[in-house]
């Protein structure tokens, strides 16, 4: 008989924890908008089994790449990238297993499947946060063939929220502005640690 999990993911994440001490949980960059932080992270824990969601009764969770994307870590040095999807949950693929989500679904149905196919999707986010993500993370080395960018009526919303971050908004007042996310994996690490640990013991209290 197929066991059913509708446990919250907080209470999931610790029961699991138990078992995986590396385990991580999604952290949203959306998350930091009203947060006094030096480095702005626009990815989740790079290089960590990351807890995702539960739609269905069972929670699905992927190994992250070497940024913190939901993507094969490889798929960064393929020689040309085919193609780049960014946008909100529809484009992470939340709630659905890798091999389920949009971009493994355009490359299962390519003609190119030796070249790269980078997913810089992160739910939770706009098109501030979005558009923030490929200026830090496009492979500017590499021969991209196109960048699908998904926007739904949500990340409208999102992005009236993300222009009140002084961060994110120098994305737009300078094109030259960068933090260099590419080198700072370990730096936001560290700064999802101690965010998820404040909110571990938030809801401790709170129980």
């Amino acid at each position: 008989e197929k066991k059913i999990n509708f446990q919250p993911t907080y209470n999931y994440y610790l029961q699991e924890l138990k078992k995986n001490k590396d385990l991580k949980v999604f952290i949203s960059p959306s998350y930091y908008i009203n947060k006094n932080v030096r480095t702005f992270p626009l990815s989740s824990f790079h290089y960590s089994e990351t807890v995702l969601c539960n739609e269905e009764g069972k929670f699905i969770s992927y190994f992250s790449d070497r940024y913190g994307f939901n993507n094969e870590d490889q798929e960064w040095d393929k020689k040309k990238i085919n193609t780049i999807l960014i946008g909100d949950s529809f484009g992470h693929g939340f709630c659905v297993n890798r091999e389920d989500n949009i971009l493994s679904k355009l490359k299962n149905y390519s003609n190119s499947k030796n070249d790269g196919f980078l997913n810089l999707s992160s739910g939770g986010t706009g098109t501030l946060i979005q558009y923030a993500s490929l200026l830090e993370y496009f492979p500017l080395d590499k021969k991209v063939d196109k960048v699908i960018w998904l926007i739904t009526a949500g990340d409208l919303i999102n992005l009236k929220n993300e222009n009140q971050n002084e961060i994110l908004n120098k994305y737009v007042i300078n094109k030259k502005f960068r933090q260099n996310l590419k080198k700072k994996s370990f730096e936001i690490n560290e700064i999802h640690k101690k965010f998820l640990n404040i909110e571990i013991e938030n809801k401790k209290n709170f129980k």
